[in-house]
């Protein structure tokens, strides 16, 4: 996983050497857990979708609550005012990067999958990542792909029907990972990006959406509570959430972290978050408005912040790292604030909760 940070993220050779083999020998063991944390933060997605599935599915059982139907039409619009604008902008943004700045060949060929929301699957099928920069957008791919079946879901789906579809689309998911792994010499690329892999993540945040509209509630202590945190601190330290070597691990591995982190998510939700107010998580919250865009230029100001710790900083790690952090924080909320909020204020209006 480390090979792939550094290959897809393109962090500088200063600051990975390349193989976790050569990491893991420059290494004190102590350490080794550190790595592989580290290794593990592409989970990250795993948790968005998530959360994704969970907000779409509570506000949209809401209107459906309220208005006895679906606005499908209105739906569309919303995610589209969300998404396309910024979208759009970072694939026409991306070509210019790769012609004068960093000089990689990328043709507008390479750009057609991105316009259709399916490069997941022609990265698939290239077996590999595509030119530009734009790896990232494969998991817009599969929201903007399960954003067409969740409102028609929702819609006409009978109510008490619903944990059972999503159950399915979970028992779909573990089918689909075992299929790729059987069909593919080298399956993890595929298991990775494909759609139905991937569905279970956002079935299992919408099941949960639906059991906290519902109303039920577990009670948590906060014995549990710690035990379920530990216990994916120790799975993220010391297991490989993307070792998809066998069989059994393509198939059922990641449940080793979503499942606890589900019980955890949805403590937060119905026990925390309602009376907290530390100044700290407000400022999280605020900076929340602001992932869309963190995420779409990350890697954009990774490999500015390389050019100048080479440049400027005499290849200074601390110095690659802020750069990164802060460049890629301020770049979006000057993008939120200068594009994106535009679009948003056009979006209320199609708003139904």
């Amino acid at each position: 996983m480390v090979s792939y940070m550094k290959d897809v993220y393109h962090l500088p050779s200063f600051m990975l050497k390349g193989t976790e083999k050569q990491l893991s020998e420059d290494l004190l063991p102590a350490f080794v857990p550190i790595l592989q944390f580290i290794s593990n933060g592409p989970f990250g997605v795993d948790l968005f979708f998530l959360i994704s599935g969970f907000l779409i599915t509570s506000l949209l059982i809401q209107e459906k609550t309220r208005n006895n139907t679906i606005d499908i039409k209105s739906f569309y619009l919303r995610r589209i005012l969300r998404i396309w604008p910024l979208y759009y902008f970072i694939i026409v943004f991306a070509y210019a990067f790769a012609h004068f700045f960093t000089h990689e060949p990328f043709y507008k060929k390479d750009v057609y999958p991105h316009l259709f929301f399916v490069s997941n699957f022609t990265m698939i099928s290239a077996n590999s990542w595509c030119a530009g920069k734009l790896f990232m957008l494969w998991s817009l791919c599969i929201e903007e792909q399960f954003y067409l079946v969740i409102p028609l879901l929702l819609a006409f789906a009978p109510f008490k029907k619903l944990p059972y579809i999503f159950v399915f689309f979970i028992l779909i998911s573990i089918v689909v990972r075992g299929w790729l792994f059987h069909s593919y010499q080298h399956p993890w690329f595929p298991i990775y990006l494909h759609t139905g892999a991937r569905f279970d993540t956002l079935a299992i945040g919408c099941l949960l959406g639906y059991i906290n509209y519902t109303g039920f509630k577990i009670i948590y202590n906060k014995a549990v509570r710690a035990l379920l945190f530990v216990w994916l601190l120790v799975a993220f330290a010391f297991v490989d959430a993307f070792n998809y070597d066998a069989l059994i691990k393509a198939m059922f591995y990641k449940y080793i972290f979503i499942i606890p982190l589900s019980i955890l998510f949805l403590d937060l939700i119905q026990n925390i978050l309602p009376g907290l107010k530390n100044p700290f998580w407000l400022m999280l919250n605020k900076l929340g408005k602001y992932s869309y865009g963190i995420y779409m230029y990350q890697v954009f100001l990774i490999v500015i912040a390389d050019r100048c710790a080479v440049d400027y900083f005499s290849k200074s790690r601390w110095a690659f790292i802020l750069l990164s952090i802060l460049g890629t924080i301020l770049v979006s909320v000057i993008s939120y604030e200068v594009f994106e909020k535009h679009f948003l204020k056009f979006k209320r209006r199609f708003e139904k909760v």
